[in-house]
């Protein structure tokens, strides 16, 4: 079993950079990456939401999330919204123009997920997307830093035996 769950865990990687680079591919008309890809569809999904919350929703930095940001805000697709929470860092909401470029993203999908899904059953992808769902539930942001935790210790205590 580990074996299998080791290829699907080596093979993330590699999928995620290819899925990336379609996205850049397939958008790169509408001026947008497939990192301001992913930012249009959290804010669909979350509503305003601020730049480190953003950030905190994957794992890379708050400045690259600002970059994006920054080019969406020039480009109209998000605007910047009063944070009641806090003074200095606005909300960002998407546009109408944001609105329309995530509908368009989809359509523009569509014939590539049609061909990319070919020979795969409803079940298998369905059953792909819970094992997926599941490795992202258990390697959560809490369960990550308790294992690095558990490292932490364990290295400690092997130095304060040698």
């Amino acid at each position: 079993m580990y074996d299998h769950l080791r290829a699907v865990l080596e093979l993330l990687p590699n999928a995620f950079h290819r899925v990336g680079t379609a996205g850049d591919i397939l958008h790169a008309p509408m001026g947008l990456s497939s990192g301001m890809r992913g930012l249009l569809l959290s804010l669909k999904y979350a509503g305003p939401t601020s730049v480190p919350r953003l950030a905190a929703m994957r794992p890379v930095s708050r400045q690259f999330v600002q970059k994006l940001v920054d080019e969406m805000l020039t480009g109209e697709w998000v605007e910047a919204l009063h944070n009641p929470s806090h003074k200095r860092s606005p909300l960002i909401g998407l546009t109408a123009k944001g609105v329309a470029a995530v509908e368009h993203l989809y359509l523009t999908e569509e014939p590539y997920l049609a061909t990319l899904g070919e020979g795969f059953s409803q079940e298998e992808l369905e059953i792909t997307t819970g094992v997926l769902r599941a490795i992202c539930d258990r390697l959560n942001p809490d369960a990550l830093e308790a294992l690095a935790e558990e490292l932490a210790k364990v290295a400690s205590e092997e130095k304060a035996h040698a």
